[in-house]
């Protein structure tokens, strides 16, 4: 399968293409730390599999994967630090989702999950389960950014979430 990495954290990026490197079945055709670099390339030259991270720069994964080609989509592995995102990801399984930090055996399992799904359904299953998880996934990330930021800080040895509008 051809494979492309989309993360703007190089350590992630770094992890996905040694875990990739182990699968002799999976050739890494490019790797971006950038949405709009991503886009550009996966129109040109569309991979079998994404590993797309939810979170990158000005154009989050979420909206980048809604503006590929529908009827010419990857398979769709979400990647992300933010475990919120995951329950509604697998409720569809259209993909899998990787929560970060991630070993070598959990991705071994997503690719297991990729290859069979990419065995077991056409094109056009896999389509309507991709637009499915990523529509539930844009209303996770909007009620995300509606709710109130928080930072944590310490104080002695006790650990306190601040509500930022509180400060």
């Amino acid at each position: 399968m051809r494979v492309m990495i989309v993360d703007d954290e190089p350590a992630a990026r770094r992890t996905l293409r040694e875990c990739c490197a182990r699968e002799p079945d999976l050739h890494i055709a490019g790797e971006f730390g950038d949405g709009r670099s991503a886009f550009t390339a996966i129109q040109a030259n569309p991979p079998d599999l994404l590993f797309l991270d939810i979170q990158i720069d000005t154009v989050n994964g979420i909206a980048l994967a809604r503006s590929l080609d529908q009827h010419n989509l990857p398979d769709i592995v979400f990647v992300t630090a933010y475990d919120r995102y995951a329950l509604e990801a697998f409720e569809v399984c259209a993909s899998d989702y990787l929560l970060k930090p991630f070993d070598y055996q959990r991705f071994k399992a997503t690719v297991a999950r990729v290859r069979r799904k990419r065995g077991e359904a056409g094109p056009d299953d896999r389509r309507q389960a991709l637009l499915s998880v990523v529509a539930r996934l844009e209303r996770e990330v909007k009620a995300l950014a509606d709710t109130s930021p928080r930072i944590i800080a310490e104080s002695g040895s006790s650990m306190h979430i601040l509500n930022i509008a509180d400060i």
